[in-house]
């Protein structure tokens, strides 16, 4: 059975907005509107029919925001990433480097631009992670003591904004870089001590010698112009693919 989704026509739509035309809609308080909308960004209603998703079209326009209806299914889905050590911007295009892989691709090639906002756990406070494993099971190899007593529940994990670009090529590749394990040599003097600060380089840099004509998502701006990232941030990298669907299907109609 066909599920259609409304989607604001404008992937720039004022985020606060959309929160609260998706909480009208499907009749949520404002914490579980959020949590559904950096769950699935763009989403601001969903129904078997197009009738239902169109009549609650005109609820959101009476709300202030322009939407279109499109059947999930047909969301255009980028490939898988690959994933990046270094982009290295240029005059003339951006050398993508892979482990073992260097390709180069003028600005020309690029079909979008994508910057992601993510609330993650960072590993060295995940308790299940590969280092806390590995410990415990050194200490059953030298024979330790009996596992203590399982402490009392503890609160949810510290979690930290986590950003990543995404580069689309007209050909359909997909590319991705993340903020804090890319090499950013290539800036050379103008490379500073914050991955933050050097990843929000990568961006102006991108867009100045590309003279802004690569589409770019409303994060991306957001995080280039140093604009308030909250609006924008997601819960994982799931709602940041559906986040770039919503762009490909507002901007290629």
């Amino acid at each position: 059975m066909p599920v259609f989704s409304l989607l604001p026509s404008d992937e720039n739509a004022d985020r606060a907005l959309c929160v609260k035309t998706l909480g009208e809609l499907r009749r949520l308080g404002s914490a579980d509107a959020l949590a559904a909308w950096r769950a699935r960004p763009g989403e601001l209603f969903s129904a078997p029919a197009a009738a239902e998703a169109s009549a609650a079209a005109v609820t959101a326009a009476r709300l202030g925001i322009k939407t279109s209806v499109f059947e999930t299914a047909s969301l255009p889905v980028p490939a898988p990433p690959e994933t990046l050590v270094k982009a290295e911007v240029t005059d003339e295009g951006v050398r993508l480097y892979r482990k073992s892989v260097k390709d180069f691709f003028p600005y020309a090639e690029f079909a979008v631009l994508a910057a992601g906002v993510l609330d993650e756990v960072p590993p060295s406070v995940n308790p299940s992670g590969p280092g806390a494993l590995l410990e415990e099971a050194i200490k059953r190899t030298l024979g330790g003591a009996a596992p203590a007593a399982p402490a009392a529940p503890a609160g949810p994990p510290a979690r930290e904004t986590a950003f990543y670009l995404d580069f689309l090529t007209l050909e359909g590749a997909r590319f991705r870089l993340r903020w804090d394990e890319a090499d950013y040599s290539w800036l050379g003097k103008k490379k500073e001590y914050s991955s933050m600060e050097n990843f929000r380089r990568t961006l102006e840099e991108l867009h100045a010698f590309s003279f802004g004509r690569i589409p770019v998502t409303a994060a991306f701006t957001a995080v280039r112009s140093r604009a308030p990232v909250a609006p924008f941030r997601l819960r994982d990298l799931d709602a940041f693919d559906f986040n770039l669907r919503w762009f490909l299907a507002v901007t290629r109609r």
